[in-house]
Order: C-alpha cells, then sequence, then structure tokens
C-alpha cells in the first residue's frame, strides 16, 4: 500500500473520529441545557417544571387553561392566610383595582408579583383590573385612583405590599398581600393555588386584629 493512500486512509478515520465525537458532545450539551422537567402531583394536579416556572392545566367549565406558578404548591402552601373581616359582598365585583405604595422600594420581583396576579385575573377569571396608588405623590400617580385599604368603596381591592413575612390577609373587600422580593411572589402563587383551590382552603383561618 502505497505511503499517500495509508495517509489518506488515516486522515479519513480522524475526521470521523472527531464528527462522532462532536455528536457525542453536542448532545451532551443539548441535555445538561434542556433537562427532562421535573414532575410533580398535587392534590389531583400534574405539575411540570420547565422555563423556570411550574405549568398545569386548570378546567374551568368547559375551558381549559394552561396556568404557570414561579413557586410550586409544595413552596407556597406554607404561606399564611389571615383575617381582620370576611371578604364581604363587594369582592364580586367585575371591576378589581391593585393598589400599591409608590415610594416603596418596588423591585423587579414586585413587577413579577403584579404580572402574575394582573394576568389571572383578566385571563382564567374575566375581571376588569384598574392600577391604583395609595397616594398622589408621584406623576405616575397623579391621573391613578388613590385607593387604600381604609378608604375604598369601589370594590375589590388589592393591595402589593413589598415588606414583612409573606402572607394574605383578609379584610372585607382588600386583600393585603406582603413579602420582600421573591416572598412576594411566592405569597401571590399562594393567593392564586387558592382560588383555583389547588391548594384547599384552610380548616381555620387565622384571626387577626
Amino acid at each position: 500500500m502505497s505511503e499517500s493512500r495509508i495517509l489518506y486512509i488515516a486522515t479519513g478515520t480522524i475526521v470521523v473520529i472527531l464528527l462522532i465525537l462532536g455528536i457525542v458532545i453536542y448532545f451532551s450539551m443539548r441535555e445538561v441545557k434542556n433537562p427532562t422537567p421535573d414532575r410533580l402531583e398535587y392534590n389531583g394536579f400534574v405539575f411540570l417544571h420547565y422555563a423556570d416556572l411550574w405549568n398545569t392545566e386548570w378546567q374551568r367549565d368547559n375551558n381549559l387553561y394552561s396556568i404557570h406558578f414561579h413557586y410550586s404548591p409544595l413552596e407556597a402552601e406554607s404561606v399564611p392566610i389571615l383575617q381582620r373581616n370576611p371578604l364581604d359582598e363587594r369582592f364580586d365585583q367585575p371591576t378589581y383595582y391593585m393598589t400599591f405604595d409608590p415610594l416603596a422600594n418596588n423591585t423587579e420581583y414586585f413587577k413579577v408579583a403584579v404580572g402574575e396576579l394582573h394576568l389571572t385575573l383578566i385571563k382564567v377569571f374575566g375581571r376588569d383590573l384598574v392600577a391604583a396608588c395609595t397616594g398622589n405623590v408621584t406623576e405616575a400617580c397623579y391621573k391613578r385612583p388613590i385607593i387604600t385599604c381604609d378608604n375604598s368603596t369601589h370594590g375589590a381591592v388589592f393591595y402589593l405590599k413589598q415588606s414583612g413575612e409573606p402572607s394574605i390577609i383578609l379584610d372585607g373587600n382588600c386583600v393585603t398581600i406582603t413579602g420582600e422580593d421573591k416572598e412576594l411572589v411566592r405569597a401571590v402563587d399562594r393567593l392564586l393555588y387558592h382560588w383555583y383551590r389547588i391548594i384547599p382552603p384552610p380548616e381555620e383561618i387565622q384571626i387577626i386584629g
């Protein structure tokens, strides 16, 4: 066998080996970037974790919705639901108000929490949503309704408060959702799980003054 032919075969063999090695590396990297979704069963619902969200399906009448959460029900269920006064008939209105303190340190997590609650109210429950402020102290609030849990006669109010421990406080026509940064998002998820009845209602809600 000529020396040139041996060199040709050796070169071809190396190319094939490199090609195979490249394919192996490619699929290995693809597995790392796109892992098999985490799966969780909770109260009859199946959740898949992908794209940094917990995803499941929820049915209302004949409509099937794909719904998404940043926290699984296992992670959210420990957020307490507290009550000053039972939710009353004002909460059963077509228009909801979402209010916040414009002078608070409203971070990116605050925007995530607002967006998640906003999407559910409109897409799934078909409510109109009006953005409001607790005080007319910034330009963004100049033409917004000024609403707090104490002064509102407009109907249902959600007050998102980025401070304190994560909690949900029921008070007549107002629901206050509290928590710092990620914990505010977790508190919003807890409320949504409660509405969807994915996390069953607590047997006894703690009454606060």
